[in-house]
């Protein structure tokens, strides 16, 4: 399960379906976030690929243009695709303050 900062939590094929990271579809992990009226999201995995929106669909469509316009330029630059590092995530419990 990969986790969002509003406490969502979504299936490895969910978060496929949102990114597919490169030409042979490999998935990308994707961390959104969501505060107050603001929402954003990451790719941990593609360092200066972020995202912000009014919405969570609306970050989700930013972030496919975002990853599939630097996947093209590393490849336009003859740059080697990065593999993803992620393989799970977790949710752990921490006192209270």
């Amino acid at each position: 399960m990969f986790y969002s900062g509003d406490y969502d939590f979504y299936s490895r094929e969910e978060i496929g379906a949102l990114v597919r990271a490169t030409a042979n579809e490999q998935d990308a992990a994707i961390i959104i976030e969501h505060e107050g009226d603001s929402w954003g999201a990451y790719c941990p995995d593609l360092p200066g690929v972020g995202v912000v929106g009014d919405t969570r669909t609306e970050v989700e469509q930013l972030t496919r243009e975002a990853v599939s316009f630097h996947l093209d330029g590393l490849r336009e630059a003859g740059e080697q695709i990065p593999s993803p590092a992620a393989v799970a995530t977790t949710l752990v419990d921490v006192p209270a303050a």
